[in-house]
C-alpha cells in the first residue's frame, strides 16, 4: 500500500484577490496535514498588511490559530529574493543536492 507522506511547507498565492480565502486554505492545510510552515504570497503590500492583521492574537479568529507556522511575503518581496539568488543558481542546485 502506497503510504503519502504529508507535505512540511504549503504555499498560497492569492491571486483571488481575497486574503480571508486564501487564509481559510492555509488554514484548512494545517489542519488537514499539520505542516510545519505555510507560506501566502501576495500581490502587494497592503494585502500583505491585511493578512498578518487577521492572524494578530487579538482577533482570536480561526486565522490566529496559524500565526505561528505562516510566513506572508509580498510579490516585490519574493522577486527581489529571486533576483539575488539567481546568479547563484548553480551552486545553489549543487547544495540542494542529496
Amino acid at each position: 500500500m502506497l503510504r503519502l507522506t504529508p507535505p512540511l511547507k504549503v504555499f498560497e498565492v492569492e491571486a483571488s484577490n481575497s486574503v480571508d480565502l486564501a487564509l481559510a486554505r492555509l488554514t484548512h492545510a494545517r489542519h488537514m496535514w499539520n505542516c510545519e510552515q505555510l507560506w501566502l504570497i501576495v500581490s502587494d503590500e497592503a494585502r500583505a498588511e491585511r493578512a498578518r492583521a487577521l492572524v494578530e492574537p487579538r482577533v482570536r479568529g480561526s486565522f490566529a490559530l496559524i500565526r505561528e507556522k505562516l510566513r506572508v511575503l509580498s510579490w516585490s518581496e519574493l522577486y527581489d529574493l529571486y533576483s539575488k539568488l539567481k546568479p547563484h543558481e548553480e551552486l545553489l542546485k549543487d547544495l540542494a543536492k542529496r
